[in-house]
């Protein structure tokens, strides 16, 4: 990671789907914390096919 903590970070991108997660070792982080992983997940809004008789927001 580019941040002055340097920790690490795997990122992966489904470029099919556009799911992305990113996950993160806190290890370095101030104050007396102990060390965390960190995961973000971000998944596109799920449409239904025209015709299921969903209602609409």
């Amino acid at each position: 990671m580019n941040s002055s903590a340097r920790n690490p970070e795997i990122k992966a991108v489904h470029t099919t789907s556009g799911h992305h997660v990113a996950i993160e070792a806190l290890k370095t982080r101030s104050g007396n914390l102990k060390p965390q992983i960190s995961v973000t997940l971000v998944s596109p809004c799920y449409q239904a096919p025209e015709g299921t008789g969903l209602p609409r927001a």
